[in-house]
This record gives structure tokens, C-alpha cells and sequence, in this order.
């Protein structure tokens, strides 16, 4: 019997606990794609920003899955100023380094789809990526459909809003 009653006990507490966990969650982060961090480094010298690649499923590069997932990463990374580049590919995501010289550069870079930057000192945040360019797409040539269109999307910029 005693058994029984801390079983219920426990099932409660975890419920109050998801409860709490989920009401504390933002609307703006929910429907974030999950992600894989491929490198994180940090150049040396004083308030340099945290530079990071991340892959994500291909499918969620629209810019409702972008959005959630740049408020995410704000909040997984809240103390920091960050860089952050958003592959398709988790491979591609772990090889890119930025050089041309890498022999793999050109596929790794294709596959470079986004980028993410904030800087909590200037208040700037801003979301960058290349969408699918539907209406240049012609029929019958796969190759077209590759073609893409840039977005720039400033979430927050704290200087542009003061008087």
C-alpha cells in the first residue's frame, strides 16, 4: 500500500514538473528543429564571439523552423556572443573550417545554408538564409531547382530602436 501511494506520488511530481517546464517554454521557440553542434571554437583575444557549426535535417530550413531555432539557440547559449554557421549536412557541418584550400570546400560550403549571429553588447541579431527559389525552377531541369534566394531577417536590433 505504501508502495502504491509513492508511485502516485511520484507521478504527480513529474507531472507538475512537465507542467511547469512546458509553460516556461517561449512560443517562439516551439517547432525548433533539433540540432548537432559539428564544431565550437573560440578565437583567442578579448570578446571574441563563440563560433559554432550546426547541421539540422534539410527539411526544416523554412524561415517559421529558422526562427524557432535561432530563439533556441539564444537560449542554449544565453551567455554568449555567437557566430553560429546551420548546415544540411552533419558531415559537412564537422569538415567546413572556412578555407579554400580544403579540398572539400566547395560541397562543404554548398551545404552551408544559413547563418546566425548575435551580439548581446550591441544588442544585434540577425538571421541569414538562402531559400528555395521556386519560381526560377523550370520543369523537367532538376538543376534549376537548386537555384536559391537570400533572406536577411534582423530579429533585434537594440541601436536601431533607441531615439
Amino acid at each position: 500500500m505504501d508502495a502504491l501511494r509513492s508511485t502516485k506520488t511520484i507521478a504527480t511530481l513529474l507531472i507538475i514538473v512537465s507542467i511547469s517546464l512546458l509553460c516556461q517554454a517561449s512560443p517562439a521557440c516551439v517547432g525548433a528543429p533539433k540540432y548537432k553542434v559539428a564544431l565550437r571554437s573560440r578565437a583567442s583575444g578579448e570578446r571574441q564571439p563563440l563560433v559554432m557549426n550546426i547541421s539540422i535535417d534539410p527539411r526544416f530550413f523554412g524561415d517559421r523552423q529558422l526562427r524557432a531555432l535561432a530563439c533556441q539557440l539564444k537560449k542554449d547559449i544565453a551567455d554568449e556572443d555567437a557566430d553560429i554557421y546551420i548546415f544540411g549536412d552533419e558531415l559537412a557541418a564537422k569538415r567546413f573550417g572556412g578555407s579554400t584550400e580544403s579540398p572539400t570546400y566547395g560541397l562543404d560550403a554548398w551545404w552551408r545554408r544559413a547563418y546566425y549571429i548575435f551580439d548581446r553588447r550591441t544588442g544585434l541579431e540577425l538571421l541569414e538564409y538562402l531559400q528555395p527559389d521556386f519560381a526560377k525552377a523550370e520543369p523537367g531541369d532538376p538543376r534549376s531547382a537548386m537555384s536559391f534566394s537570400p533572406v536577411r531577417r534582423r530579429l533585434i536590433d537594440k541601436k536601431a530602436d533607441r531615439p
